[in-house]
């Protein structure tokens, strides 16, 4: 269980931009926050949830207008009246993106499996 002190450092690294702001904010030194997300891992680890739990609600955001997004750049790609550069950029968009997207979904599935063996190695 963190201590209030480390509480404190952990709510200030979350919504600090940087680690110099959030032990401004927090009264802790820079020094200790880094020494805490470097070696403690209990801190570490409530550190990762806590930017999960802000990475996730970003994702759940952009995931609810994805697909009008898409449909936008769809549109676009197929509007016979837009300039072809204009329909060239949106197909490159959705192209891109999709191949973005699909690398991304790779490497967070390969991520959790490669710390779930360095978590089960550790037990």
């Amino acid at each position: 269980m963190l201590t209030p002190r480390q509480q404190r450092g952990l709510a200030a690294l979350i919504e600090a931009p940087t680690i110099q702001q959030a032990a401004a904010r927090s009264g802790i030194s820079h020094q200790c926050l880094r020494r805490w997300l470097a070696n403690d891992r209990e801190f570490i680890e409530e550190y990762r949830k806590a930017m999960n739990g802000l990475v996730g609600d970003a994702a759940d955001s952009l995931r609810k207008n994805m697909s009008v997004a898409i449909q936008v750049m769809a549109d676009i790609m197929n509007d016979q009246t837009a300039s072809p550069q204009t329909r060239l950029n949106a197909a490159d968009a959705v192209l891109r993106n999709a191949l973005k997207f699909t690398e991304m979904q790779d490497i967070l599935q390969r991520l959790a499996q490669v710390e779930e063996r360095i978590y089960s190695n550790d037990d």
